[in-house]
Formats: structure tokens, C-alpha cells, sequence
């Protein structure tokens, strides 16, 4: 909190050393981590090196171990670590080291309290918790609401993160059941031409304008985990955990159609007249230019009502623009136990547990055309999807629909020794996926 930052991530880049961040998605809330030469991201097919975790359980998503920094409850955070080097305890794809994040509960953050804070671009927020204890049982609650315009056109972001706690604590044994739920819509508009930042008149010109529009991410995530530990004697524990969380993502993303470059646009040819007649839709008898039409369209509506018709109509390369749309629905959940030996020159651990992931993921692209203002696109009705051959004969097609279940049981061991003035450490770890 005295960082005074809006998320984990900024918190950790003022003030970890040797953590870099990359902002590629153009997003506060969606920037890559580097540590050691090794990622976090939230962006599919980037080179998974790090792990998070919140209060024991893995945050790196079953497609692509990606991880959503937005939909960790910045306001929940109690204490976060930053564990260097390949620990065999964090699992999978720990090369570079874990984040282990554990939030507040009532007997660490009692009281209320409301705080909000403002700033330029249109930022603002409101943040506000309660925690509190009686006798053996604690709980606490808490909340962000942010929103902002951004410091570029067109690129509003609004988070809205809950996560609620109760415990139970007696002199051996604590059980805690936590959960939240966050909704938020990020946009990350693309950057620009650098010709176009220079221009200081024409459309789109300047420091903060866009290429294309839009470039959003809509995505909510519930979440449930139950940890319990109970000493079983003054050096022996045994700690459980079971976890489920549900992520869908949607995503919208508009562009210019570079297929569309060398293309005729201008001219309309007789079956493009003839499509454009028959479905009413007026076109001028005068030639169409660059100079009287700088953004043409016509050929695009054309090429789409001929395909539909059955004839050979082209929108890949006629239309202009294309937005394509995804929906990722991510489920996992899980169960681990450890057993810990702790002496004083010894510390002995044995874990186990099983993790299952699942996803569904959808692409669709849908061509149109660019507007009048160079940067938003007017679709029509046709898709990428393979209903129109390439000029070397092969089909047009992005469509993805992808279904996959992960399964991965594991074992692990790790044993840390002290021997005279030095320590001795070893570990071990098996997953089956």
C-alpha cells in the first residue's frame, strides 16, 4: 500500500531489484514481467519463466501459463515475496523463480477503512476493506473500484476487483476459506505509425493517437480456496489446500487489412455494380478517387454481397478492415498437501498434489471496412473462414476452436541442511501431465 501503486505489478517494479517491465499490451493492468531474463505475461505464446502464486495456489493459467495481473485484488495483498532460482516446490515452468503473494485476513488488517486517490487521463479509484476477530474466528473484506481514460485516444480501463475471507485460528490448527470475484475491461490499443505521431495535422496525428480500433479485453474470474495447517507436534505440520477458479476472457481486436494494399478499390466492375443494385444500396455514377472517398468502401460491401450469392466475390482482399474476436473460458482446480519437519539444522519437506485444467478457446474474424475516421471498422457479413480461396489456391481461414483438458499429478521433496557455517540444500520434483 505505500507504494501507492495500482496493481502487483507496479508495486513490484518500484520496488524490486532486478524486475523489468514491459508494457507490449499497451495496459497498466496487462504488462509482461522480467526477471533474470525470465517472463510473467498475460500474453499467450510469450516464454513462460515465473510462477505466481496467491496464498498457495497457482496463478499461471492452464492455456499458455499465462498470467491476468488484473484479476489478482491489489487492495487484498498482505505480504508478497519474490523467490529467485528453480525451486522444485512451485512446479511448473519455475526457471526464473515464484511470486508468492498472501493476503489479509482479520487478524493481520483489523478496522475499516476507505481510501481513493486521482490523477491525470481521467484516473480515479476507490478502495476499501474491513477486517475484524472474535474469539477464534477472523474475516476480513475488501474492494477496489478503478477507472481510466488513458493517456491515448479511445483507450478507457475499468477494474473492479472483491475478495473476502474467514478464518478460524486455535493454538494448533488454521483454516481459512477465501474467495473473490473481479470484472474488468482493459484496452490496449495497438501503437502507432511513427510518420503519424510526427504529423501535426490529417487524422490521427500526434503523441496519443491509435492505429486501429478496437483492442479490448473483457474477462471475469471467480474464485474459491481452502487452506488449513495443523501443527501436529512442536516440529511436524501438515498443510492442505484445495482451490476451483472459472476465467473467461473475450477479446475484440480491429485492424487494417494489409491483404487489401495493392488491391483495386476504387473502381467498381459490373457484377460489383450489379451486387451493389440489387441490394439497394446507392453508389455514384462520377469515379471514385482518393481525393473525393480517402477511405473506399464500396468494393468491400460488393465483394461480401457476391460471396454470399455465390459468386466470386473477394473481401479478403476488397475490405479494408477486419476485427477478429476470441473467447477463452478457462476452468482449474486443484488439492496439494505437504508434510513439514522443521529442527533446528533441518528443514524436511514432502508434498503432493493434483491439478486439473481446462479450456475452450474460439477465434472468428469478420472483414469490414475502415470509416471515415482512418481507424475504426464498419464489418460486413463475411468471415475468415475459409468460404474464399487465396490467389495460390488455398483457403482463407483463422478460425480456431480449441478444446484441452491438463491433467498433473506430483511429488515433490526438498530438504535444507545446516552444516557448520554452510547450508546444504536439495530438492526434487515429478509431475505427470
Amino acid at each position: 500500500e505505500d507504494t501507492n501503486a495500482i496493481d502487483l505489478t507496479d508495486a513490484m517494479k518500484r520496488r524490486l531489484n532486478g524486475v523489468y517491465v514491459n508494457e507490449n499490451q499497451n495496459n497498466p493492468f496487462q504488462p509482461d514481467i522480467n526477471y533474470r531474463g525470465y517472463t510473467a505475461s498475460p500474453l499467450v505464446g510469450a516464454p513462460a519463466g515465473l510462477s505466481v502464486y496467491l496464498d498457495g495456489v497457482r496463478q499461471n493459467q492452464p492455456f499458455g501459463d499465462v498470467v491476468q495481473w488484473d484479476l489478482i485484488p491489489k487492495i487484498a495483498i498482505n505480504t508478497m515475496e519474490l523467490i529467485p532460482g528453480s525451486n522444485p516446490v512451485y512446479g511448473l515452468n519455475t526457471l526464473g523463480g515464484a511470486i508468492s503473494v498472501q493476503t489479509k485476513s482479520g487478524l493481520t488488517n483489523s478496522g475499516f477503512s476507505v481510501s481513493g486517490y486521482g490523477g491525470n487521463f481521467g484516473r480515479r479509484a476507490v478502495e476499501g476493506e474491513y477486517g475484524g476477530n472474535h474469539g477464534p474466528w477472523n474475516w476480513f473484506a475488501a474492494g477496489t473500484l478503478f477507472h481510466e481514460d488513458g493517456w491515448r485516444a479511445l483507450s478507457p480501463s475499468s477494474v473492479k476487483q472483491s475478495f473476502a475471507k474467514l478464518g478460524y485460528n486455535t493454538a494448533n490448527t488454521i483454516v481459512s476459506v477465501s474467495g473473490g470475484y473481479a470484472i474488468n475491461n482493459l484496452t490496449g490499443n495497438g501503437t502507432q505509425d511513427f510518420r503519424a505521431i510526427n504529423r501535426t495535422v490529417g487524422l490521427n496525428h500526434g503523441y496519443n493517437s491509435v492505429y486501429t480500433i478496437p483492442d479490448t479485453t473483457y474477462q471475469h474470474q471467480p474464485f474459491l480456496t481452502i487452506n488449513a495447517t495443523h501443527a501436529m507436534s512442536h516440529s511436524v505440520s501438515l498443510n492442505a489446500k484445495a482451490y476451483i477458479r472459472y476465467t473467461r476472457t473475450d477479446t475484440i481486436n480491429g485492424d487494417a487489412n494489409d491483404d487489401s494494399f495493392d488491391q483495386s478499390l476504387y473502381t467498381l466492375s459490373t457484377a460489383d455494380k450489379n451486387a451493389l443494385t440489387a441490394a439497394g444500396i446507392p453508389f455514384p455514377t462520377t469515379p471514385i478517387t482518393p481525393a473525393n472517398t480517402p477511405f473506399p468502401y464500396l468494393r468491400c460491401i460488393a465483394a461480401s454481397l457476391e460471396l454470399n450469392a455465390g459468386e466470386e466475390g473477394e473481401p479478403a482482399e476488397k475490405c479494408t478492415g477486419v476485427d477478429t474476436n476470441t473467447v477463452n473460458r478457462q476452468h482449474a482446480y486443484g488439492v496439494t498437501g505437504a508434510l513439514s519437519w522443521n529442527t533446528t539444522h533441518n528443514k524436511l519437506s514432502i508434498g503432493a498434489g493434483f491439478d486439473q485444467g481446462g479450456l475452450t478457446f474460439v477465434q472468428l474474424s469478420q472483414w469490414g471496412y475502415l470509416n471515415a475516421d482512418g481507424r475504426s471498422v464498419t464489418r460486413v457479413d463475411s468471415f475468415n473462414d475459409g468460404s474464399e480461396q487465396d490467389d495460390d489456391g488455398t483457403l482463407d481461414d483463422n478460425r480456431v476452436n480449441l478444446h484441452g483438458v491438463a491433467t498433473t499429478p506430483s511429488f515433490y521433496v526438498t530438504d535444507t541442511l545446516n552444516v557448520g557455517n554452510g547450508v546444504i540444500n536439495a530438492g526434487g520434483r515429478y509431475n505427470h501431465t
